[in-house]
């Protein structure tokens, strides 16, 4: 399901193909390794646009959270949550509906966030500031920075996860396999 990727060499994104315009929307990924950084985030430019050689967070209107622990847009980054590194659990949780995004660590939602508070973004990692993309679409995903070693992601986006699920928790419609339960009111 095109939900497995490795880099080898330079910097290298692969977004979703599927760019959501409204609503409230949940994914996970998994390093599998990792060198010379990560970053897992939400970009604002459409598929057609991937950025191959740009990171979540380069530009004003994609968002990262790094494997340092940073959160990263515009290029500056600034402190956030934990550190994560190979077989941890990253979810990512789109709120295009109050122009939030927030990032989980196995389940645990990082910068104290609650994806469920709505506008007034409870421990969101970031506000859009560019909602002009809601007519483009946004789009979840993953990079692997520098010019040496290997990096390996796995998606999940409810559908076909490239991971193991022991858990099997389905969003409020009853679709996905995820590791970790969807906020309420986000759909897979």
């Amino acid at each position: 399901g095109n939900t497995t990727w490795t880099r080898s060499g330079n910097w290298v994104s692969i977004p979703a193909n599927f760019g959501m315009t409204a609503g409230k929307w949940y994914a996970e990924f998994s390093p599998v390794s990792v060198s010379n950084g990560s970053y897992i985030g939400v970009t604002g430019r459409p598929a057609t646009d991937a950025r191959l050689n740009d990171l979540p967070g380069h530009d004003s209107d994609s968002y990262g959270y790094a494997q340092n622990g940073e959160s990263i847009t515009g290029n500056s980054g600034s402190s956030y949550g934990d550190t994560y590194t190979g077989g941890d659990i990253i979810g990512v949780a789109l709120d295009i509906t109050n122009l939030k995004i927030y990032f989980s660590k196995n389940g645990t939602w990082q910068n104290s966030g609650d994806p469920t508070s709505g506008a007034t973004g409870t421990g969101a990692a970031y506000t859009i500031t560019t909602p002009a993309s809601t007519t483009e679409g946004f789009y979840a995903f993953s990079n692997a920075d520098g010019a040496s070693g290997t990096t390996t992601f796995q998606a999940n986006f409810g559908g076909c996860s490239a991971f193991t699920v022991s858990s099997g928790n389905a969003d409020g419609n009853g679709y996905g396999n995820f590791e970790y339960a969807p906020p309420s009111g986000y759909l897979a």
